[in-house]
């Protein structure tokens, strides 16, 4: 028995393992298993009945509890089915040691990982303090001290004017101090103009939020899915606006941290979970459709040379460290995400002017221009988060990724190549394993990259304090892709910017109803309602005998999808369509959904005049889509031949006539991208 154990018959090489059907005779154990209803683990099961072994079982957490003995296994082979003769002994003897084996190489792998993932954790959870101090915005003292000053200066003339208020009206003439007491509390702007209701409280008083004092846990992170650090707080623009987003106390970052060792903890117990669970189903402790691996599955694809000889030479530090440096990055993504960070791509630009300026050296760490696109420049940017007054600025924490072993010219191209792939649907950093056969965290996928946005109403500035250009808008012209780039941004439905559903107010309401409107002006009828209306999730107001007020002149969050299934049916029948087949269509009244939406909407709306806070002048609005489409159809190009069809409702037209002609044929969406895989 010794000679034949140590002969070489039993080690795991592809020109042994060949000689016998050992996953045919493990298979058909398995099935018998399986169905036994037994509650005990299949390696327990296996070690007792096929190795003689009663302490044999096998978890994640530490492996198998022993590693096969090619004697032990031989020896109880013999004396179990003595009716063998000495080459069928051997035969079973070297099946089972394999498949033993398996289970002790599979666990191994999975322990190995537990530690990786464990020490990953820990390398990531002493970076967290530098990350939140890199790549999220920072109180600084001088901008501080401005605030403290303004504060000051208006709370003596607040008292001053209060006390000579009730000196004057505390003659008999004035017993009725109600209304002194109202003006009080309500703090309304009485000295001529500077002082405004918002000084005091903030957008609190205004949104019901200002700073993330709760824990975040139940609000952001259930079944984590992008990592979602809780909001910036937003300053008001003529008092603290230089403040820019932070609260001003210097106990941002303190919440910061705790949020974000709070959102590592759940990812961390995300992963175990989901890595516990595979090697539970591998055990025959559960059962799952969406895993239907098995151990027979695992054994029959499967290189064990190479699986051992990745056991004998493992470097769990290394392996760490590439967990923690990919758990890094997404870190820094969703860091700068938080704080209104991204990648913005101008499409349609002169390829000259894109070569010229992408070669600016004063750019250089700005800027990426694809190859592939050559009419595309792309810059990083962030954006205020003030109550008004918005605009973007430089990266933040720009001068700190080679600290962090990244380089933003790697940042940039990564991100591009993502985008390109899923259009910032993609999210927190998934945990592969593949037949349970080894777990990786999304190995083919950038650990860091930025939101991205890419089209046509994007403009690239050489002076990002001056833009007021965020990138509201990306993809294709029917929206497809803008609320996945919004709620990246934290300004998608459900975020505290998208607004408070009770006040039907957005905290953002300079982004959502001034900024992106104003960038969808140019955008055809449908085109614009696609990505205004149903991407950003607007509502348009009704017509209504109160036309009159404020709050119905002005777009507001749909937080009830009130468009949802409109948006969904005109999509599906444009899906074939160009754009602008689709948008004269839409214009003719080819689509019911159309002449609803023709039915409801107000006449105009505002785009620069907001009602809580009463400021703007009026003057800009967009008319509502059925009078854009009556000046839209007017000013088509004489080349644009309209099919009779179409003016009959014919929509069972061949797909030809459903095609523009001429030399303005060419699509006028917000983006020129092609994502892999399209024609």
């Amino acid at each position: 028995m010794i000679k034949i154990a140590n002969d070489g018959r039993f080690d795991m090489v592809i020109s042994n393992m060949k000689k016998v059907n050992w996953v045919e005779r493990y298979k058909e154990w398995q099935t018998l298993a399986l169905d036994s209803g037994s509650k005990q683990s299949l390696s327990a099961r296996y070690g007792k009945e096929k190795l003689g072994e009663s302490q044999f079982f096998c978890d994640i957490a530490t492996g198998c509890s022993m590693k096969p003995d090619p004697r032990r296994v031989l020896e109880f082979v013999n004396s179990s089915l003595p009716s063998l003769s000495q080459k069928d002994k051997v035969e079973e003897a070297l099946a089972r040691y394999w498949a033993a084996m398996t289970y002790w190489i599979v666990f191994r792998s999975g322990s190995n990982t537990m530690r990786s993932l464990e020490r990953g954790q820990a390398y990531l959870s002493s970076s967290i303090d530098s990350i939140i101090l890199d790549f999220t915005k920072q109180d600084d003292a001088k901008a501080q001290l401005l605030c403290d000053i303004a504060n000051w200066f208006i709370d003596q003339i607040w008292s001053k004017s209060v006390t000579g208020f009730e000196t004057f009206f505390g003659q008999k003439d004035y017993e009725d101090k109600k209304w002194l007491e109202k003006l009080k509390k309500a703090k309304l702007p009485v000295v001529f103009g500077l002082i405004k209701s918002i000084f005091e409280d903030g957008l609190k008083r205004k949104y019901d939020y200002f700073y993330a004092e709760e824990h975040p846990g139940g609000q952001v992170t259930d079944s984590p899915n992008f990592l979602r650090l809780s909001s910036q707080s937003y300053t008001d623009d003529l008092i603290c606006g230089q403040i820019d987003g932070i609260k001003g106390t210097g106990g941002d970052n303190l919440w910061r941290m705790a949020d974000s060792g709070y959102h590592l903890s759940e990812i961390m117990k995300d992963y175990l979970q989901n890595l516990s669970k595979v090697y539970r189903i591998l055990n025959g402790l559960e059962s799952s459709p969406d895993f239907v691996y098995t151990m027979s599955d695992w054994m029959a694809d499967s290189n064990f040379e190479d699986s051992i000889h990745s056991l004998d030479t493992i470097d769990i530090a290394k392996n760490a460290d590439e967990w923690g440096r990919k758990l890094k990055g997404y870190f820094i993504s969703a860091a700068l995400a938080a704080n209104k960070c991204y990648m913005k791509c101008q499409s349609g630009m002169n390829p000259r002017e894109v070569v010229s300026r992408c070669m600016d050296e004063t750019f250089a760490k700005h800027r990426y221009c694809p190859a592939e696109a050559p009419d595309t420049m792309c810059q990083v940017n962030c954006y205020t988060m003030m109550d008004a007054g918005n605009h973007e600025k430089p990266l933040i924490g720009l001068d700190k990724f080679k600290k962090h072993g990244f380089s933003s010219t790697e940042v940039m191209k990564n991100s591009w190549t993502q985008y390109m792939k899923t259009s910032n649907r993609e999210r927190k950093p998934e945990l592969n394993v593949e037949s349970g056969k080894d777990a990786k965290l999304n190995p083919e996928k950038p650990s860091l990259i930025l939101s991205t946005s890419v089209s046509r109403t994007n403009i690239i500035s050489d002076t990002p304090v001056k833009s007021k250009n965020f990138p509201c808008y990306t993809g294709g012209w029917q929206g497809l892709e803008v609320e996945s780039f919004m709620n990246r941004q934290g300004l998608g439905r459900g975020s505290p910017d998208f607004g408070d559903p009770k006040k039907k107010n957005p905290r953002a309401w300079e982004v959502l109803q001034n900024h992106c409107p104003e960038e969808a002006r140019s955008m055809p009828p449908l085109t614009r309602y696609f990505n205004m209306i149903c991407g950003l999730r607007l509502y348009w107001p009704g017509k209504s005998l109160r036309t009159g007020l404020i709050h119905n002149q002005v777009l507001t969050p749909d937080y009830e999808g009130k468009n949802d299934d409109r948006c969904n049916a005109l999509r599906a029948k444009t899906e074939a369509l160009d754009e602008r087949t689709a948008n004269v269509r839409f214009c003719l009244g080819s689509y019911p959904e159309g002449e609803e939406i023709f039915a409801h909407e107000r006449p105009s709306v505002y785009t620069d005049y907001n009602d809580p806070l009463h400021r703007g002048t009026g003057l800009y609005y967009l008319s509502n889509h059925e009078l854009y489409c009556r000046w839209y159809l007017a000013n088509l190009p004489i080349s644009y031949k309209i099919k009779q069809g179409w003016l009959d409702d014919d929509w069972s037209a061949p797909e030809d006539d459903t095609k523009m002609i001429g030399h303005d044929a060419e699509s006028t969406g917000t983006g020129s991208e092609k994502r892999d895989g399209d024609d």
